[in-house]
């Protein structure tokens, strides 16, 4: 009696696709583990290709988010930020680009630390106010 091959054969093929399709996607990224250089690497990266405008994309988000946490969540002076209402995502990125190429020696450290310091340095609040 013969059995037919396609049944056998078809979730094998199913299992290859499903592997090779994930093979294409982007690793994985983990907020907390992420350094300081990664994010800048993301950052800085290429708008022409669409890697790297989902890059900076990413760095946009997760900048826009320390920014917010630490406005939002912050009761401390020393820690404020006055970012005025009308600065886009990408122009906190800009900051933290600009603050990451002249401290360089920070770049091992956490990414959300060196965001933090690169908006207090950027966008300092006024004596008193907050």
């Amino acid at each position: 009696m013969k059995r037919p091959i396609l049944p056998v054969f078809m979730p094998l093929c199913l299992l290859l696709a499903a592997g090779a399709a994930r093979a294409d996607e982007p690793a994985a990224v983990h907020p907390q583990q992420l350094s300081a250089r990664d994010l800048l690497q993301a950052c800085a990266s290429s708008a022409l290709t669409a890697t790297g405008r989902e890059r900076r994309r990413y760095c946009d988000g997760f900048v826009s988010g320390v920014e917010e946490g630490v406005r939002l969540g912050v009761q401390a002076p020393e820690m404020s930020i006055c970012v005025p209402a009308d600065i886009s995502a990408r122009r906190l990125s800009e900051a933290y680009i600009r603050y990451a190429a002249d401290h360089r020696n920070d770049l091992g450290r956490p990414a959300a630390v060196v965001v933090m310091d690169a908006l207090r340095e950027t966008y300092p609040c006024a004596t008193g106010s907050r």
